[in-house]
């Protein structure tokens, strides 16, 4: 009893540091960059497996392990068959990037068992991850009015030169705790998505969604903006249809129209210069799409592609299509690098999740899991979600706790 005990305190130790290594800085070891989050995580689903005691009975993460094992085996065949064919490489290649998978199957299944047995109890998580946003957001909020003590610490956080730019060079798109612009405008949305359906308190609400919002605005992410949109609009559909009232859609319809243009009349008031230079590159989406930018990544890996019909089912293998350039559409990323077995596999476990979720989507926990998934699948179609390196586990943290607290209709 008194060694359970002992592990059920360690387990919220570590569960609670691995939330909050959203904050540090990226580390870098050699060629690798992590959060430590990453190095917590191990020893932390070493702990959670030696508490839960009933893990193999579980149906659903039965499911989820053995899909990760079948992509780990997928992502070997492409990356070995890639290098041999298409860079002369002999031997079998080991998939890096699976680290980045399976750590967040792992995180998924660690805060599930966390949650399930109330180890962190849902007031706790539910601070610990609000102090968490908070930060971030008060961080953005600060690089944004490029307050010298958060331009200092500028240079800690950028996960590279370009990103650093971004801050110094007239444009501010700021990029808060994660590093990158696009992972903290996808950042940003969620946080504005998970404050809309989790807070009850009013002025908490109010004050996360206009410091998500401002956040979302100085990353100028044309994706991210449409991605919140589209998953509030699907959702909004899709509460319709389940509970059969067409006026509660049309309820929200009007909040979200009337929400917008007070968001829209403040940001014009306060940012007049950031909102033109966000609806300018809106202007130029259409050519960055089709002609220039994601458009040309798209162009120069599919002419590679398609000499051979295999490369439709096993793929290209990473190394191949890291080495023609950067490939920032996830989806399409994934079948070029591993095929049509590769793209079924990794969005099956989406898949399982939504399944799990789509049940009780009607309360607080289902809803923010629904829409955040979705936002974030929209998301991706303009930069990385499952792909997502550096800051994607504290994601997969809330949708594991909040799967264990769902309570499904009968």
């Amino acid at each position: 009893m008194g060694h359970r005990i002992g592990l059920f305190a360690l387990i919220r130790i570590v569960g609670l540091l691995t939330i909050f290594s959203f904050l540090s800085p990226i580390i870098h070891l050699g060629s690798f960059g992590l959060k430590p989050d990453l190095i917590f995580l191990f020893p932390l689903l070493i702990l959670v497996l030696l508490f839960d005691d009933n893990y193999k009975k579980q149906l659903f993460f039965s499911k989820v392990f053995f899909i990760t094992f079948l992509v780990f085996v997928s992502m070997l065949i492409s990356g070995s068959l890639g290098n041999r064919y298409y860079m002369n490489l002999e031997g079998a290649y080991f998939p890096t990037e699976f680290i980045s998978f399976v750590s967040k199957v792992c995180v998924l299944y660690i805060f599930y068992v966390i949650g399930k047995h109330n180890i962190i109890s849902g007031n706790l998580f539910l601070n610990a991850v609000t102090c968490v946003f908070l930060v971030s957001l008060v961080f953005g909020l600060l690089q944004i009015l490029e307050f010298s003590y958060a331009m200092a610490l500028t240079d800690m956080y950028a996960s590279t030169e370009n990103q650093v730019y971004k801050i110094s060079g007239g444009v501010s798109r700021v990029f808060s705790v994660t590093g990158n612009v696009l992972t903290w405008a996808g950042w940003s949305g969620f946080i504005l998505i998970f404050s809309s359906f989790v807070y009850r308190n009013v002025t908490l609400k109010v004050t996360m969604i206009i410091l998500a919002v401002a956040n979302l605005i100085f990353t100028s992410s044309r994706g991210a903006l449409i991605a919140v949109v589209a998953a509030l609009l699907f959702y909004f559909f899709f509460v319709a249809y389940k509970t059969k009232k067409i006026r509660l859609f049309a309820k929200y319809i009007l909040i979200s129209v009337l929400s917008f243009f007070i968001i829209a009349w403040l940001s014009l008031y306060f940012f007049k210069d950031r909102v033109e230079f966000f609806l300018e590159r809106f202007y130029f989406l259409g050519e960055a799409i089709f002609e220039s930018g994601r458009g040309e990544q798209l162009e120069n890996i599919k002419k590679l592609f398609d000499r051979d019909i295999w490369n439709y089912l096993f793929g290209l293998g990473k190394p191949v299509v890291d080495s023609i350039g950067l490939m920032e559409i996830e989806f399409v990323f994934i079948l070029f690098a591993y095929g049509l077995v590769g793209l079924c596999l990794q969005y099956s476990f989406v898949y399982l999740v939504l399944k799990k979720s789509v049940r009780s989507t009607l309360d607080i926990y289902g809803s923010t899991i629904f829409v955040g998934i979705v936002f974030y699948l929209v998301f991706s179609s303009g930069y990385f979600f499952l792909r997502e390196i550096y800051s994607g586990l504290l994601f997969w943290s809330i949708i594991g706790y909040f799967l264990s607290q769902i309570r499904y209709e009968k």
